[in-house]
């Protein structure tokens, strides 16, 4: 049971809403990112098939396969940063831990690594007041990622 879901949707929302990371943008830029941040030598969570979920699909997903390697598909309403660095914490963090705190750590990693501290610091502190904890990290330090446009916010 992923008991923590309701807790970090509300805690992404209050920290991105209103913010670029939440603005959709087209698919192709969202695709170059996920390149770039899977090529990153912090990154740890192997290679990562990203494309549009079917054309009825209503939510975005990150799913590990039988062979091991992972996909991510985001519906036609999802596609932001923060969506994408959504469901790319479920593939670094492991998708079967749902929205645990290794997933949190995650997600607060690659927000960082992509937009900035500041950002990544709002995420933070939107998780200490939903009462979120995050785990010790178990992939190297990231660093920014020069590829990635920073946004003005």
């Amino acid at each position: 049971m992923d008991s923590d879901r309701t807790a970090v949707y509300a805690a992404e929302r209050a920290a991105f809403e209103g913010t670029a990371l939440e603005t959709n943008v087209e698919f192709a830029t969202l695709r170059r990112w996920c390149v770039a941040i899977v090529a990153a030598p912090w990154w740890t969570g192997g290679a990562v098939d990203i494309g549009p979920a079917r054309s009825d699909a209503h939510r975005s997903s990150a799913t590990e396969h039988d062979d091991g390697e992972c996909s991510v598909r985001l519906a036609r309403t999802h596609t932001s940063c923060s969506v994408l660095n959504h469901e790319l914490a479920h593939v670094l963090a492991g998708v079967a831990r749902g929205h645990d705190a290794l997933f949190r750590r995650a997600i607060v990693d690659i927000t960082l690594a992509t937009h900035g501290i500041e950002p990544s610091a709002w995420l933070l502190d939107a998780f200490a007041a939903f009462d979120l904890d995050l785990a010790e990290r178990t992939w190297p330090a990231p660093r920014a990622l020069s590829v990635v446009p920073a946004f003005a916010l």
